[in-house]
């Protein structure tokens, strides 16, 4: 059990996909726009990013190796990851109002932290069971980095930010803060 709560707070905190990785930052300049597109874009990559991992893990683990065709690794998990999404959309279009105003999946289905996870799930070796862990857990860890920033960018309105910082320039530079926290966790579990 023990185990289990240092791996998720490894995939969620400390090695987080978007802050140690620098992936998935394409919804950076969104962030301060409509928060509402934010979070359910971040809602969605939870579910895209666990179900890639699980169908990848999947696929490489008892087709690729077996095939000896890992070098196509890649391009089947980018089609994956598509079908994961669009499935995604198609799903809860009819459910989502949102969906229809701002359409986050065409954006998460090209989002590099999907990709990026299932990636480093190949190269850990992670089993079937950890990697989709591991994807569940760093897709948490992405959508708490997303609402940091959001409530981040609420606070810095009311601050007096230099012009030429305002935007995405605070954004980035919270995010780096946030990347340095967030590695002070590792420093401290020893």
């Amino acid at each position: 059990m023990m185990n289990f709560v240092v791996f998720a707070v490894e995939a969620a905190l400390i090695s987080n996909i978007a802050l140690s990785y620098f992936l998935g930052l394409s919804p950076f300049p969104e962030i301060g726009k409509n928060k509402k597109q934010t979070c359910i874009g971040a809602l969605a990559m939870v579910i895209v990013m666990t179900l890639s991992s699980l169908i990848c893990g999947v696929i490489y683990r008892y087709i690729l190796v077996p095939a000896n065709a890992v070098q196509a690794k890649t391009v089947v998990f980018v089609v994956v990851i598509l079908a994961a999404s669009g499935l995604l959309a198609l799903l809860l279009r009819k459910r989502a109002a949102a969906l229809e105003e701002g359409k986050p999946f065409p954006a998460l289905a090209v989002n590099t932290a999907v990709l990026g996870t299932v990636l480093v799930i190949v190269q850990n070796d992670y089993s079937v069971l950890n990697g989709t862990f591991y994807g569940f857990m760093a897709a948490v860890g992405y959508l708490i980095v997303i609402a940091m920033l959001s409530a981040i960018d609420d606070e810095l309105k009311y601050s007096d930010v230099p012009k030429s910082f305002r935007g995405v320039p605070i954004l980035l530079v919270a995010a780096g803060l946030m990347a340095i926290a967030f590695h002070g966790i590792e420093v401290l579990g020893g």
